[in-house]
């Protein structure tokens, strides 16, 4: 056997300790006159506790202490503390029965201990929840899917200027250079303070930034504040909204060297680039999750049968109802294997409760059909409330909404076949190379994804598992 820490285990359990007991990255410890501790974990475990450490004085008590796992009783076997158990001390636990500690009825001297608990490995079937592939972010893919479509971010590299470099040179080019940096008359100030927000939202509502979450910029107020977007085109059309307002004849072409902006900046960059970038490539994971079966993960989904009861919900399996649950959920349209599990015995079950079955709802044994619905059948109903359901399948896509997720799938695979998509929706002429592109990718990572696995034609693995004793070469020899 190879053992885990109670923490790193991953097994559903609940604690229920006494007064002066802690249990702190699966260490139990006892400080108090009579502590007392008990488990009860929603599956059979194999446990081994070992002592870490005791601080034992003048204990005369014969059941000093003692573990009970519902069956046998292991108690301290040396009152004088030379020497104590245990050291380590095995436990089988059933599902829900007590996993009991307690210290003996002698609280005249101070004493205190510390075990380390620990699982068997073998009740582990799965890789921890919080498994990643380390890939890049969906923010990290946008912004190269952004490059590689040729947008322009117009909040890219931008120029920026204060509202008050802003105002005095609009003063000076409107023939007021006298005023440049000089205590203004009443209200004008306000007037071309207002030109110049009134230009910066217009472009920003213009160029449809909006549209990609991004918040409309603040007002400048204060002398010091900085513009949101690039100067260069806010200065522009501030410059000719003023000049509009005082009439004067050139503010057309500053109106037309704005308009001219935002016909080349839409011509690079088409409104809401972002967010469509994004939704290309979720929909290429969503759809290549379905395509690339090579591409999906599996876990194991556990549930404890219970007496009589012929149905079990998908999302209330152990590691959805543990202490710390697994954000993992089981994918019912990718499911491999399966079977009832007692003990370390694994048996398969077969798909398609046939209907001649379906009205015997009393009928009670092991079960040997089942059937995925909104939820999971069982028939017969189980007899005892003892082995598990196990299904082995893959599992939904995890998120992939905010910039920081990453991809369940491939990055690189998710990526080609998002930046195709988005090449063929903008008509580009090298979406069909960049489509043979993931097509080639797709195809080495299906040959990559059977590893060391060999093939025979018409083979029965379950059947090469099970002894044939050969024939003899010589009749009745």
């Amino acid at each position: 056997m190879a053992w885990v820490a109670l923490e790193d285990s991953g097994v559903a359990y609940t604690a229920t300790l006494g007064s002066g007991t802690t249990l702190v990255d699966s260490v139990l410890t006892c400080t108090h006159a009579v502590p007392e501790a008990r488990l009860v974990f929603e599956a059979p475990q194999s446990l081994r506790i070992t002592s870490v450490s005791r601080d034992w004085t003048d204990v005369t008590d014969a059941d000093a202490f003692s573990w009970n796992d519902g069956e046998t009783t292991q108690e301290n076997d040396d009152p004088t503390g030379q020497d104590w158990s245990p050291t380590p001390f095995l436990a089988q636990v059933a599902a829900g029965e007590d996993f009991s500690y307690v210290l003996g009825d002698d609280d005249s001297n101070p004493r205190s201990f510390e075990f380390l608990i620990e699982i068997d490995d073998a009740a582990v079937i799965n890789c921890d929840c919080d498994d990643s592939l380390g890939s890049r972010t969906l923010g990290e893919l946008t912004a190269d899917l952004f490059t590689r479509l040729g947008f322009v971010d117009p909040m890219a590299n931008v120029g920026k200027r204060s509202l008050k470099d802003l105002r005095d040179d609009l003063t000076r080019r409107a023939g007021n250079a006298a005023l440049a940096g000089a205590t203004l008359p009443p209200g004008m100030s306000d007037l071309i303070d207002g030109f110049i927000n009134e230009a910066q939202q217009t472009l920003f509502r213009r160029l449809e930034l909006d549209r990609g979450g991004l918040p409309l910029p603040a007002r400048m107020t204060a002398d010091g504040n900085l513009t949101t977007l690039d100067y260069v085109p806010v200065f522009n059309l501030a410059l000719a909204l003023y000049k509009a307002h005082l009439g004067a004849g050139d503010a057309k072409v500053y109106f037309e060297i704005t308009e001219k902006f935002l016909a080349d900046t839409l011509n690079r960059t088409p409104p809401n680039a972002t967010a469509l970038c994004k939704s290309f490539l979720q929909d290429a994971q969503r759809q290549l999750v379905r395509r690339y079966e090579a591409a999906r993960m599996d876990r194991w989904f556990t549930w404890n049968l219970v007496q009589g009861v012929r149905f079990y919900d998908l999302p209330r399996n152990l590691e959805k109802k543990a202490d710390t649950p697994c954000d993992k959920t089981i994918d019912q349209l990718a499911i491999k294997w399966v079977g009832i599990q007692n003990g370390s015995v694994m048996a398969p079950m077969r798909k398609g409760i046939p209907n001649t079955m379906v009205g015997y709802t009393s009928q009670v044994g092991y079960p040997c059909y089942y059937d995925i619905k909104q939820c999971i059948e069982v028939w017969p109903a189980p007899s005892a409330s003892t082995g598990q359901l196990r299904i082995r399948a893959g599992f939904k896509l995890g998120p992939f909404e905010d910039d920081a997720d990453q991809p369940s799938l491939d990055e690189e695979l998710v990526f080609l076949f998002a930046l195709a998509n988005g090449m063929a929706h903008f008509k580009r002429p090298d979406a069909q190379s960049v489509m043979a592109q993931f097509s080639v990718y797709l195809a080495d990572l299906v040959a990559d994804s059977h590893g060391t696995a060999r093939y025979v034609p018409g083979q029965n693995r379950e059947a090469d598992m099970i002894y044939t004793e050969p024939k003899p070469s010589v009749p009745f020899a």
